[in-house]
C-alpha cells in the first residue's frame, strides 16, 4: 500500500502507462487500523475507489483532508472476505502491507464500506482480477522497479473507456456503461512497478516500429497518446492484441 501518490488536482486519479480501470464506485467509506504512528492516516474517510487492471485505489472526496489517497497492489492484500451483516452496508476487510516507498511501512488491516451498494460485485471483481495476476507473476517472475516520478498527462481513453465484454466476462460490465469522466483521469509515463493482471513481458526490449519502450503489460506513447498498446508474454509479437480471458484459460487447460 502506498499513500498519497495515486491522486492528481481536485478528486483526480492518477494511473500508471499500461493500467486500466476495470470498474468504480462512489459513496465508499475506508477505515485503515491500527496504524497510530501515522495520524493522517486515522478514521474514516469517504470518496470513490478504483479497481484497476493493477491495485486498488482510494481517492478521498474531502479536499481538506491530509490523507488524499492510498493504492494496494494485489500482490500486497491478504485474508480477503466480503461481509454482508443484518443491519448495516456491505463491506469488505482484509489486511495490507506497505509498497516499497509508498510513504509508510508495516502492515495494517482495512475495511471499505459501500454505503451506495456495490460490494458483491467489487469483491468479486477483485477476487478474479488478484488471482489473474497471482497466475501472472507465476507465468514469469517479476521484479520491482522503482517509481520515479515522470510526465503527468491526461489519460487517454483506452485507460477508462467501456471495456470489450470478450476479455472481461467476469467484470458487471451492464453496471457500468459509463466511464469515469475523462478530467478525473490522469497517467504516469512509465509503466506499473508491479504485476497486473496480463503476463509480464521483458521490460528491456526495444519496439523499433514504434520508437517506444515496450513495458509490462502495455504502453502508451507519450508523443500520441491517444494509442494505446497491450502485450503478451505468450506472443511473439509484443504488439499483438493479448488472448481473450476465456482464451487464456482454455490454453492454460491445454
Amino acid at each position: 500500500m502506498s499513500l498519497n501518490t495515486s491522486h492528481y488536482g481536485t478528486n483526480g486519479v492518477l494511473l500508471f502507462n499500461g493500467e486500466m480501470i476495470l470498474i468504480y464506485y462512489d459513496g465508499v467509506e475506508v477505515l485503515i487500523q491500527p496504524h497510530t504512528s501515522l495520524p493522517i492516516m486515522n478514521g474514516n474517510k469517504k470518496g470513490r475507489i478504483y479497481l484497476t487492471s493493477h491495485r486498488i485505489v482510494f481517492i478521498n472526496k474531502n479536499h481538506n483532508d491530509l490523507f488524499q489517497s492510498f493504492s494496494m497492489p494485489f500482490g500486497n492484500m491478504r485474508n480477503l472476505e466480503i461481509e454482508q451483516p443484518v443491519f448495516g452496508a456491505n463491506y469488505i476487510k482484509g489486511e495490507v502491507k506497505s509498497e516499497s516507498n509508498g510513504r509508510w511501512d508495516g502492515t495494517a488491516k482495512f475495511k471499505l464500506w459501500f454505503n451506495n451498494g456495490g460490494a458483491i460485485d467489487f469483491g468479486q471483481c477483485l477476487l478474479n482480477a488478484g488471482k489473474l495476476a497471482s497466475q501472472a507473476r507465476a507465468a514469469r517472475e517479476f521484479v520491482y522497479t522503482q517509481v520515479n516520478n515522470g510526465n503527468i498527462y491526461p489519460a487517454p481513453p483506452p485507460a477508462y473507456t467501456t471495456l470489450n465484454a470478450n476479455n472481461y466476462g467476469w467484470v458487471p460490465l451492464d453496471r457500468f456503461p459509463d466511464r469515469p469522466q475523462g478530467n478525473t483521469v490522469f497517467m504516469y509515463d512509465q509503466p506499473p512497478p508491479y504485476g497486473g493482471i496480463y503476463p509480464e513481458v521483458n521490460t528491456n526490449k526495444f519496439d523499433e516500429r514504434q520508437k517506444v519502450p515496450n513495458v509490462q503489460n502495455g504502453f502508451v506513447n507519450p508523443n500520441d497518446p491517444s494509442k494505446i498498446y497491450y502485450a503478451s508474454a505468450q506472443q511473439e509479437d509484443p504488439l499483438a492484441p493479448p488472448p481473450s480471458y476465456q482464451e487464456s484459460l482454455d490454453k492454460k487447460k491445454g
